[in-house]
């Protein structure tokens, strides 16, 4: 952004949440008390309760089906633009994270194979009625914890397990990693994170500023593509040198976590209804997801 404004814009990193995690700095950006941040979809979903299809399970999950949505005009139509709609905040480009997992807590231990090893555990949930959902349906006891407090609490055994993708578990704050047991890959939901942008400083800038800000998100997103796997890659293998479990389910145990959960479930109904007006709007979000040879 400094080299695309020629230096009339310049940027500040304050991280290691400094000035706040997930929710917090939705806010934060909203409210104009910072112009820019890194957070989470789940995070996001309660200021832009559209975003939340995103976690409705099942049919956007891999890097390609996730890259293919947000990528399309379905998305910008019906997301994006709604999103700028409100006047606060816009999403100036989406992070490729790879899909949340299913992941017990060093203190748990158990390697959770099939959706009955869950029953009843309690699991660890962000700021997304979409997943709260989801883990209803799979039959564990959700908890909210705030993402800079889950290492915490997995440590004491408030939470038993929680969701996040690889990287999100490597890069956890208050080194989550060192609480972590095994993880299952059920590839379920992309643990999608985006950088946002308060609305009124944007708009305020003059055009080439403007220009320059979406031309750098723009340069940004599609470099960071290309990245993408190599650091789930590495972060699956620090995670597994920390000796913690990787389990791959099986083709029959992948069947049951979608026959139980699943997106064509009915009782996705109602919520596909309250997030996009029609429920059967949902389909032209599938089919962006799941077109092929899509170019970026």
């Amino acid at each position: 952004m400094e080299l695309a404004s020629k230096g009339e814009i310049f940027v500040d990193i304050i991280d290691d949440g400094q000035l706040g995690i997930g929710t917090e700095i939705a806010s934060l950006v909203a409210r104009g008390q910072v112009q820019a941040g890194l957070i989470s979809v789940s995070n996001l979903s309660p200021a832009a309760p559209i975003v939340d299809i995103l976690n409705i399970p099942f049919w956007s999950a891999s890097n390609q089906n996730y890259l293919n949505l947000v990528s399309s005009d379905v998305w910008k139509d019906k997301v994006l633009n709604r999103v700028a709609s409100q006047g606060k905040l816009e999403i100036l480009y989406h992070h490729i994270t790879g899909a949340r997992t299913i992941t017990s807590t060093k203190l748990h231990g158990a390697v959770l194979k099939r959706p009955s090893d869950l029953s009843n555990m309690l699991f660890r949930t962000p700021s997304s009625h979409a997943l709260d959902i989801f883990y209803r349906l799979l039959g564990t006891t959700p908890v909210k914890v705030k993402w800079k407090n889950a290492a915490q609490a997995a440590a004491i055994g408030r939470i038993q397990g929680l969701d996040p993708s690889i990287v999100g578990l490597y890069n956890g704050p208050n080194n989550l990693r060192q609480q972590l047991g095994s993880i299952t890959l059920i590839n379920s939901v992309h643990d999608g994170w985006v950088t946002i942008i308060n609305q009124n400083w944007l708009q305020k800038l003059p055009n080439n500023l403007r220009d320059a800000v979406k031309k750098a998100s723009n340069k940004t997103f599609k470099q960071h593509i290309n990245t993408a796997e190599l650091i789930q890659k590495n972060s699956k293998e620090a995670l597994k040198k920390l000796g913690v479990s990787i389990y791959q389910p099986t083709v029959e145990e992948l069947s049951l976590w979608r026959q139980i959960s699943g997106h064509h479930k009915k009782q996705w109904l109602p919520y596909k209804e309250q997030l996009l007006g029609d429920s059967k709007a949902f389909n032209q979000f599938y089919d962006a997801a799941n077109v092929t040879n899509k170019r970026v």
